[in-house]
């Protein structure tokens, strides 16, 4: 097969593009006299053919062909996905499951009454009532 490209591990920072995704790889060098590591961060744009990557997912990159400008690299795979990015599909969610009316009662959202007086004068008067004030 041969020599296939170097292969990176990276972070995605967006993958807000169709079929690209942004990846910072972080790189770890040593100075040449002094022997001190230091630590540089590389954005790679990926093709990521089928919109797999999210925000914060750590993925492996391969290099490629130029498919852009830009984007020298292929997504190879996950190498760690996070619990915090969903992939939900808008059939899985119902509505019922979030029709609870005591969620929506349990807030303790002021309400204000429209109707007679300026909204600014209800917010005082709530704010006065929060706090115990009585200046009748």
């Amino acid at each position: 097969m041969g020599n296939l490209g170097r292969v990176f591990t990276g972070r995605v920072i967006s993958s807000k593009m169709k079929k690209t995704a942004v990846v910072a790889v972080d790189r770890v060098k040593m100075h040449p006299l002094y022997g001190k590591r230091i630590r540089s961060k590389v954005r790679l744009y990926a093709h990521d053919p089928k919109n797999l990557c999210n925000d914060g997912d750590l993925v492996r990159i391969i290099e490629a062909r130029p498919y852009s400008k830009l984007k020298r690299f292929r997504f190879l795979g996950f190498a760690e996905r996070p619990s915090n990015s969903l992939s939900v599909s808008k059939e899985s969610i119902k509505v019922s499951d979030y029709s609870d009316s005591s969620v929506i009662e349990s807030t303790n959202a002021p309400t204000f009454n429209t109707q007679d007086t300026d909204p600014s004068q209800q917010t005082d008067e709530i704010i006065d009532e929060q706090i115990g004030r009585n200046d009748q």
